[in-house]
């Protein structure tokens, strides 16, 4: 497992490692670049960095969650290397923390090592956390968030108030390193998970008393203090000590700032008012239609470096947070195949409904509303209305504050890929046969439309007419998108039948061992290793998928002087 994480890692950061790049796509260029560098420099300087007077005509670094001015893993900023390379040290750190700690995850939850590397490759190597290091708080977010399942786990299970500590120093981490919102989800999904063991608690309550048995009485205080939401409290109290330096400033500027919420009426029917924060809560949502990107990568085309994507030509599009949400065709049935909203144990349940609560969240603005304006009926609503992401933003505190409803993807992305590795060791086991059938009906379906795209080619650039140029990446490119649609079906359409094939003969070994005996289970496994096989493929898959959206420039170009400061000096 470790060699295909490393092998996989290296591919896709190769530019950054071997060919002496730097991030350059969206906020790891402009923004978090500079920023870390002045942090750094005024740490080494021996200030604290309080103080921000290049921006806005100063304002301040504690009260900004994205200067993560406290967070511990800024000290790899004070190793001796150049600011540029422990800039991409930092980001790719994260990434291979997201890969061990869904490992971990995996692991804890009953995993096998190959299952375990699974969810790792998948998450890690998503597109919904890969793309992040564009934007590198969310990154770090998505990087602490599988221990602070882990952990959350361990508390309400264990009912510990040793390990709900523990769960508020991840959340802390979270805050720290500038992504609030993930620490305020985490808590949510473990408060989920707490209703759900709660509810398992009483029906098997339930079932002793229908057996003729007492179930047993906890005690006193100290029992008490054992109760679920007490350790949750507690765990929220610890991360908001240890977070504090963070907090208080930032709630502080956040009261000063634009982030304010809008009229009740006006949060209540979903109407947005253009140019407000209210207006910019529900940007990057996610199209429902963009859910085919899961099973087909890149599907919709590529959108840099040259401008090819063709499903821009449906109007409502929208915003585009990550430019592709495919984490592996394996991984997503074995997840699809797992996933249990109603019956299995209580941690099935919890990745199911966290997976599909977020997933749902994360369309924004694409809801009841949205529906009754694109049927031009006069509801007298707003496109957020009736939609789950909006209820979230009325239903708690303070969460209308956050901003991008698909940043929630990340935690479906966690959801899916933990649910894959409990789908590997079901389909290993050979208990169920449902993968190889999805695996047919999907390879089968992307080979029809591979025809059928074959068959509207002649038409493709006639359609494609209306969509209009990006302003950074110019006209789209018409045959190169029909390339990535293509590509997209018939890549799917092969790994289906290679996972079907490895699934049938992992099924004769595991036949093999039931009915001959272990010596012809070994001797089939000496033959062919289905599982390291299977988890070559599932990396192979990522990184032709997204590999791509790791974009790097010249390193040396962050460390001339600009066309704009050249043109400044010269009016001196």
């Amino acid at each position: 497992m470790p060699c295909c994480v490393v092998g996989l890692f290296g591919w896709m950061f190769s530019d950054a490692l071997f060919g002496g790049g730097m991030f350059c796509f969206r906020d790891a260029a402009h923004y978090y670049y500079p920023l870390y560098k002045f942090v750094a420099e005024q740490w080494a300087a021996g200030h604290v960095p309080l103080w921000n007077p290049h921006e806005n005509l100063g304002q301040p670094l504690a009260g900004n969650p994205t200067a993560s001015v406290f967070y511990p893993g800024k000290l790899v900023f004070a190793l001796p290397l150049s600011y540029a390379w422990a800039y991409k040290l930092y980001i790719m750190g994260h990434v291979l923390l997201a890969a061990f700690a869904a490992h971990r995850l995996a692991r804890h939850l009953g995993a096998s090592v190959e299952a375990a590397g699974c969810c790792a490759i998948s998450y890690a190597f998503s597109g919904n956390v890969l793309f992040q290091y564009a934007n590198v708080v969310f990154l770090v977010g998505a990087a602490w968030l599988p221990l602070a399942l882990l952990t959350a786990d361990r508390t309400l299970l264990q009912r510990s108030a040793r390990w709900a500590v523990a769960l508020g120093a991840v959340l802390a981490m979270m805050i720290l390193g500038g992504d609030p919102q993930m620490a305020y989800n985490a808590g949510l999904l473990a408060a989920l998970y707490a209703l759900l063991l709660w509810l398992e608690d009483i029906r098997c309550k339930a079932a002793t008393r229908d057996r003729g048995k007492h179930p047993a009485v906890n005690g006193g205080g100290f029992a008490r203090c054992k109760l679920r939401p007490v350790l949750l409290a507690l765990a929220a109290a610890i991360g908001f000590v240890l977070a504090a330096v963070q907090i208080l400033p930032s709630v502080e500027f956040a009261h000063r700032s634009t982030r304010q919420p809008a009229p009740i009426a006006d949060r209540l029917l979903g109407r947005l008012e253009p140019g407000t924060h209210h207006e910019h809560t529900y940007q990057f949502s996610v199209a429902p239609w963009r859910l085919a990107e899961y099973v087909w990568p890149n599907v919709a085309g590529r959108r840099f470096p040259v401008h090819r994507r063709w499903l821009e030509v449906i109007p409502a599009e929208g915003r585009i947070w990550t430019p592709s949400l495919y984490m592996g065709i394996l991984p997503l049935l074995l997840a699809l195949s797992a996933m249990r909203l109603c019956r299995g144990d209580a941690r099935t349940r919890w990745l199911s409904w966290a997976t599909v609560l977020s997933a749902a969240a994360s369309f924004g603005w694409y809801a009841l509303g949205w529906l009754a304006l694109e049927m031009h009926v006069d509801a007298g609503v707003g496109a957020p209305f009736g939609g789950l992401y909006w209820l979230i933003t009325l239903a708690l505190p303070g969460y209308g504050r956050f901003r991008y409803p698909a940043k929630l993807l990340v935690v479906a992305a966690l959801g899916l890929s933990v649910l894959a590795a409990r789908g590997w060791d079901q389909a290993a086991a050979g208990s169920s046969d449902r993968v190889r059938r999805w695996l047919l009906a999907v390879g089968g379906l992307s080979m029809l439309l591979a025809i059928v795209a074959l068959g509207v080619r002649p038409f493709w650039a006639g359609w494609l007419r209306g969509v209009e140029a990006d302003m950074v990446f110019g006209p789209i490119e018409t045959a190169g998108a029909f390339h990535d649609l293509l590509a997209a079906l018939l890549q799917t359409a092969l790994l289906c039948g290679a996972f079907w094939w490895l699934l049938r003969k992992r099924g004769r070994a595991t036949f093999s061992q039931s009915s001959r005996g272990q010596a012809a289970s070994n001797a089939a496994a000496k033959k062919l290793h289905v599982p390291f096989v299977m988890l070559v493929l599932v990396a192979v898959d990522l990184a032709v998928a997204n590999r791509w959206m790791i974009v790097c420039a010249p390193a040396g170009l962050w460390r001339e002087e600009s066309e704009l400061a050249a043109a400044i000096k010269q009016r001196e």
